[in-house]
């Protein structure tokens, strides 16, 4: 999101909280379950300046306190297993399933600790590529160059182009600007395209690895936890929509056989990369269901209801997000209404 986005989002938030509206909202719309997507634990903010990425973290403080939250209001805490029988009304108790994304070394080190405390499960969606080093979260390899170089370098059809980045303003232009170039563009266009970003602009992926990502051996750390659920998140982080047939279902079931083989656990379950209506559809679904993948969620927005029981392949999550770290945010969203808000939103956005 972007700031004025981020401004007029808590706005409407702070609204409905404020005056009842969500409380009036969640006897129709509330549902009896919701999925959580999350990224990252980051304790504190270091030295960084320019946090394009800002919504992928939250706190430990925050982490504690959703799961204090749920405990609170006597909701269970569920594993993606549970999850076809609550939603084919195994039981009448609400439910949350926490997701994360990606494979970040902190879910190891500062997320597993917290939900140890609360006895509480998790599931952690993971990309390959990311922990064999063979690719790099560009997101966070673009906000690497921002914030130590006052212009971006990179190869943009065929042409050296030289983005300004030396101010606040140019910085988030050029973020959003090359992001929507790498979130639509093919894998082979998408990999050139972060090989020049890193090489052109000094970026150490090796370290940049190191520094956010597990490795093998911590992740076969994280996934020997109990509480832990490893999912399947693709190879190098598509988006699958843009891919052809063949492509699509490599990075799926490439990603869950190696998942597989390298930790010894079952892997039934997928998270889309990125996850929106443009980046995952029916086609995608019905090759996670040729694969066995038992469930598979997406980025829409949405509480969980009953009738996803028969849609186990494209179910919804709601995003936790780093600048709306306040109880009475997660309340609008559980009431059901911000999901209407972000939904009335995108089909304005999308209307001629």
């Amino acid at each position: 999101m972007n700031r004025l986005t981020t401004l007029l989002l808590r706005s409407a938030l702070d609204a409905a909280y404020f005056s009842g509206l969500h409380r009036r909202f969640a006897n129709r719309h509330g549902g009896p379950g919701c999925i959580l997507m999350l990224h990252r634990i980051v304790d504190g903010d270091g030295a960084r300046g320019f946090r394009p990425n800002i919504d992928f973290e939250i706190s430990p403080g925050f982490l504690r306190a959703l799961l204090r939250y749920f405990r609170a209001r006597d909701w269970d805490v569920v594993t993606l297993d549970a999850l076809p029988e609550r939603l084919h009304g195994g039981t009448h108790r609400r439910f949350v399933c926490f997701t994360f994304d990606d494979g970040y070394r902190d879910n190891l080190e500062l997320a597993l600790p917290v939900f140890k405390a609360f006895d509480a499960p998790f599931a952690v969606y993971v990309t390959t590529g990311f922990i064999d080093g063979s690719h790099t979260p560009w997101w966070y390899a673009l906000e690497t160059a921002l914030n130590h170089r006052t212009r971006i370098d990179i190869e943009l059809d065929g042409q050296h182009t030289v983005i300004p980045a030396a101010n606040p303003g140019q910085k988030r232009g050029a973020f959003w600007r090359l992001r929507a170039r790498l979130v639509s563009c093919d894998r082979a266009e998408r990999d050139a395209l972060v090989a020049g970003l890193l090489r052109l602009n000094g970026i150490d992926a090796a370290a940049l690895h190191q520094e956010l990502m597990l490795s093998w051996s911590s992740l076969a750390e994280l996934a020997a936890e109990p509480l832990v659920t490893i999912g399947a998140h693709s190879v190098t982080h598509p988006a699958l929509a843009a891919l052809g047939d063949e492509d699509a279902r490599g990075e799926m079931q490439h990603s869950k056989a190696t998942l597989s083989e390298r930790l010894k656990v079952p892997v039934a379950h997928f998270g889309y990369p990125y996850g929106g209506p443009g980046e995952c559809g029916p086609r995608e679904y019905g090759i996670a269901r040729q694969l066995g993948f038992t469930t598979a969620v997406t980025a829409r927005k949405a509480m969980l209801r009953r009738e996803h029981a028969a849609s186990l392949l494209a179910l919804p999550r709601l995003a936790v997000k780093g600048r709306l770290q306040a109880l009475r945010y997660l309340k609008v969203h559980l009431s059901g209404f911000a999901p209407a808000l972000y939904q009335k939103l995108a089909s304005k956005r999308s209307e001629p």
